[in-house]
Parts: structure tokens; sequence; C-alpha cells
């Protein structure tokens, strides 16, 4: 029985049918129950389809009807007890993400909820995290499991409240999966979100002389053509390489990277280990090894600075990996099912987007999306290589500009960049704007001129390429005011410049490197 009152039946009836078709049931009753609207006289009669520790589902003569429960008092047998109220979802993770960073992450948000977590092992690869509040009430189960990352992507087309936590893109036959399985109707069905940023690394000993190689001989190296330190500019000895067995997310990471080589091409005379901590591990106790880890796995090793053909070499650092810096970057990913997750599990995706988690994921080793300032004397090969340009390609006045502009300045990490010959932002730099955004309107610069310098690649000539990094420099800060509606940005101070291809960060002997140099920068001053 549904009894209409009005404009305050509209308000108390606004969640409803608002999640048909994503609605994930905790439990299932063919029983009625009675759900009376805790202001007002409204009241709903009929079956209890669901409830998700939040939402009510429920059949009635008028459709299915989904219904925020904290608007509600349920009454009837079947109405839901604690336990149905009890979040409960699994999340499945390849290597030291299932492992450790993930439990780590849970147990975090828990504790910042006020919340104990007991952790029990349910078998080599799986745990539970059971979730309770000061009262002793559960409030979330969690499965936390390893899997490999084709074994976890078959789970989640399986359907249920699964999250996958993957180190590379899901391939298009996974994402086909979800759609005969009838998680979603397309390619891009299911949805990911990026947890942290990595990169492929080149890790010596802390004894090695050897400061960087470039790109090409790292790729002779591990394909077993030089064997020798000396034929690198290094010791006369020979070279151990140590790789990572079965990691298909680190191989994919490799393969889909510009040094071009295939785990199926090192050389069979490399030492593996079990993981990717134990590759760096072993290194770092070999004066005479390279090691190809990861940067969160770098451990007691020390990573090489990675040059091109024209000798720009960067070093992998927190900052140059999440800026975008460092060639050989990769992503760490959530990927979430088409069904609404219960509540503790989406509380805990906004939770790993949070200052606190991002400040948790940097002190585990990992590139964070937070945004960081990084001052100008601690940009040294920058300036080099800057410098290095002068009376190339770039007029000397226009390195000097650039160098009078940096002066006193520091640079943030968020940066954007650019399809070829085009001022349209890519995917990642429409994330970047939203984050630079709200920490300009949340006004974590006051009191600072916000300088977007852009940079371009070296395809065009010199007055070519200054006028396109300016124009990228304005359609940045056209999005940035489009993020900030209602005047949000209009007591912040910016300044638009343009540079051209002054200040490469990368050799462009690669569309990657081209594509590192195409770019708009942050940079905050005193006025």
């Amino acid at each position: 029985m549904l009894n209409f009152l009005g404009s305050r039946f509209a308000g108390w009836f606004a969640a409803m049918a608002l999640f048909a078709g994503v609605f994930s049931p905790m439990m299932t009753a063919a029983q009625q129950v009675v759900l009376q609207a805790k202001v007002g006289e409204v009241r709903v009669e009929g079956k209890l389809i669901g409830f998700d520790g939040e939402f009510y589902q429920v059949e009635t003569g008028y459709g299915v009807l989904t219904i925020d429960g904290r608007t509600v008092n349920c009454s009837g047998d079947a109405c839901p007890g604690l336990q149905d109220m009890v979040s409960r979802f699994s999340v499945l993770g390849s290597d030291v993400l299932g492992r450790v960073l993930l439990p780590t992450l849970l147990e975090t948000f828990a504790g910042s909820q006020g919340y104990s977590v007991t952790v029990s092992d349910i078998s080599p690869a799986g745990k539970t995290l059971s979730v309770v509040d000061t009262d002793m009430h559960p409030i979330a189960e969690i499965r936390v499991e390893t899997q490999s990352e084709i074994a976890a992507f078959k789970t989640l087309a399986k359907g249920g409240n699964i999250i996958v936590a993957a180190s590379r893109k899901r391939t298009a036959g996974e994402a086909e999966a979800l759609v005969a399985a009838g998680q979603g109707d397309s390619a891009q069905s299911g949805h990911k979100q990026v947890l942290a940023v990595d990169g492929v690394i080149a890790a010596v000993s802390q004894v090695n002389p050897l400061q960087s190689l470039s790109m090409n001989d790292l790729a002779r190296i591990l394909r077993g053509e030089v064997t020798n330190w000396r034929r690198v500019g290094g010791p006369d000895a020979e070279i151990t390489v140590y790789i990572v067995k079965n990691n298909a997310a680190f191989a994919n990471a490799l393969e889909n990277s510009p040094l071009g080589v295939s785990v199926a091409q090192i050389t069979p005379d490399a030492r593996t280990a079990a993981s990717l901590a134990a590759v760096s591990d072993a290194v770092a106790g070999d004066p005479f090894g390279l090691a190809l880890t990861s940067y969160s796995n770098l451990r007691n090793a020390r990573a090489l600075g990675l040059r091109g053909e024209c000798g720009i070499y960067t070093l992998p650092s927190g900052f140059t990996i999440k800026s975008g810096g460092y060639p050989l970057v990769f992503n760490h990913y959530l990927y979430l099912p088409d069904t609404r997750l219960p509540l503790f599990a989406r509380e805990f995706l906004e939770f790993v987007q949070s200052d606190q988690a991002q400040n948790l994921l940097r002190n585990l080793g990992y590139g964070d999306l937070g945004i960081s300032a990084l001052p100008v004397d601690q940009q040294g090969l920058r300036l080099i290589n800057s410098f290095a340009q002068a009376d190339k390609a770039v007029p000397l006045a226009t390195v000097q500009r650039l160098m009078r502009l940096h002066n006193g300045a520091d640079r943030l990490s968020a940066t954007f960049r650019f399809k070829p010959e085009s001022d349209a932002l890519n995917g990642p730099s429409r994330q970047n704007i939203q984050s630079l955004a709200a920490g300009l309107i949340l006004g974590n610069y006051a009191d600072k001129t916000i300088h977007l310098v852009g940079f371009s690649d070296a395809a065009s000539g010199s007055e070519q390429n200054i006028k396109q990094s300016k124009q990228r420099a304005e359609a940045v800060l056209q999005a940035l005011r489009a993020a900030a509606p209602d005047g949000g940005l209009d007591d912040v101070v910016f300044k638009v410049s343009g540079f051209g291809e002054a200040a490469p960060l990368a050799c462009e002997d690669s569309q990657v490197g081209k594509g590192i140099n195409r770019r708009v920068e942050v940079w905050i001053k005193d006025p």
C-alpha cells in the first residue's frame, strides 16, 4: 500500500530506482516488509528482494523500488538484521598488491573510521579481514586473495562484489568476457581507477660506479648482446642479469615500454627470483649485477638513470615518475564491477584517493596521485638539459627567460600532456585538471602566482613551437576554470607562457620521448 503525500513523498522517494540494474543484493527473501518513512506518514509495502547494507530493493505494485535505508524504518519478518548489514566483498590482486598493499590500505581505512580489524588466514594465498565497530558490531567482511591477473579478470567476469587490483590495462579479450557474462554491454564495460604510479627500473648495487645507461645499451644487456660492463662505460667485469619470473603484469609493462624488449628475449643466462623485491635484494648484494625491477620494489638497490641517444637522461624518483618525466612508467589500477558495491567498499574506493592513502602509498615506495612540489634547486638535470639546447634550436635568450621564471619557484608534479600537433588534453591530464583545480579552490597555493608553462617537441620550427606551447598552456587555463564553476578561481593569479622545445626532458628518438616533452608544467612562485 502506497500513501501519496505530495512533495514530502517526492523528497523521500528521490533515492528510489536510482540503481536499477546495478543493485547487488546481499540477501534475498520473498517475504513482506513495510518501510515506513522516519519523517511523515509515507510507507511502502512489498516483497523484499534485497538489501546491501544501505539500500532496500522492494517489489511493489508500482514495480521494483530502491529505497535509501537511512530514511525509513523496516518492519516484518524479512527485515534485515545486523549480519545482513555487513558489507561483504572480495579484493583480488597479484604479487605484492594482493599480499601487502591492499590489506594495508584496507586496514588503514578501517582504522580511520574508528573500526577494528581481525585478520584470518583462509589459505596460503588468501585472508579474511573482519571489520567491527567499537560495540563489536560487524561492519564488513573482506576476502583478500592473491591471484594472477588473468585469473582475477576471469573471476571479475563471473560477477559479484569483486575489486581487482592489476598492474596493467585489461586486454580486449578480458573486457569482452565481461560482456559475455552479462556484466556490461561493450568492451569498455566495467570501471577502473588509477591506484598508484610505478616505473620499470634498471637497478644495480650501491657500490656499482655507473650512474646511467642508454636505453639502447640496457636493451642490449637484457638480450645478452652486451655481457661486460666495460662496453657501457663501467668496470671490466661480467654483467649478471636478474629478472623476476612468472610476473605477467611486469612482463606486460616491459613489453609495452620503449625498450622494445619482451621477457622472451631476455638472455637465458639471467638469474631469476620469485618476486620483484627478491630481484632487488639479489642485485643489491652483487656489485656487478643488473636487475630489472619496479620503483616500488627498489629497496636497497640503486636505480640507474636512463639516457636517450641525444645524451639527456632522467633519474627515476617519485616526482619524475608521477609527473611523467621518466620514460618507463606504468600504472597500478583498481578494476570494479558494473554492479553496485557495498557501502564499505565504495567508501574505501573514495579513501584510496584521499591524502592519507596517497601519503601511505608514497611511504611504501609508489608514485602517488597527490600533487607535490619540487624546488628548482633540486632540478639540476633539468637546468643542464635546458642550457645544452641553447644556440642549437633554442636561442640563448629564450633559455635565459625560462631561467628567470624558474628562479625562486617550485614545480608542481601535476603535468599536462597532449597529442601531436594538438592542444587537446589526454586522459591522465584531464584527471590532473580536477586535482589541481580542487587544490587551488582549497587555497593550497594561496598568495602564489600560478605559472602555466608550455613546452613542445621539436617537430616544427622554433617560432611555431613557442606559439603552440603557449596555446597549450592557455588550454590548460581554460580547463582549470571550467573545472571550478561559479568563479571558484577568480582570486587565483595565473600567468601563461610558452617556451617551445626549450628544457627537453627526454631525447626525441622515440614517440615516448616526444610525448614527454609535449607538456604544460605548473610552477608556483611568490608574486
